[in-house]
């Protein structure tokens, strides 16, 4: 999946879906500069949404920053509050 991500990324490297689905994939596999650097890249080009203030509180926590985790997480709850990230945030399941 990721040589594909790469390869469309190529082609659009402002896509925001692409830069969030590869941020995805770079937590997944603990590459946390890739990560960041992928967030760096979507947020020149969209808003933050749901999915993307979950991946930065997610990264903040693998990178032992709880302020930055509570800064993203309500964030999360003040603008997507029905949103499943939001109710996972306050559960604590992250």
């Amino acid at each position: 999946a990721s040589e594909y991500y790469h390869l469309a990324l190529g082609y659009n490297p402002r896509d925001p879906r692409l830069l969030l689905d590869m941020a995805e994939l770079s937590m997944k596999d603990d590459k946390l500069t890739d990560v960041q650097d992928y967030l760096v890249r979507f947020a020149a080009v969209a808003d933050e949404n749901e999915e993307s203030l979950w991946l930065r509180l997610r990264l903040a926590q693998s990178m032992d920053k709880p302020a930055l985790l509570h800064q993203f997480g309500t964030e999360l709850v003040q603008r997507f509050p029905s949103s499943p990230q939001a109710k996972r945030y306050l559960a604590n399941d992250y």
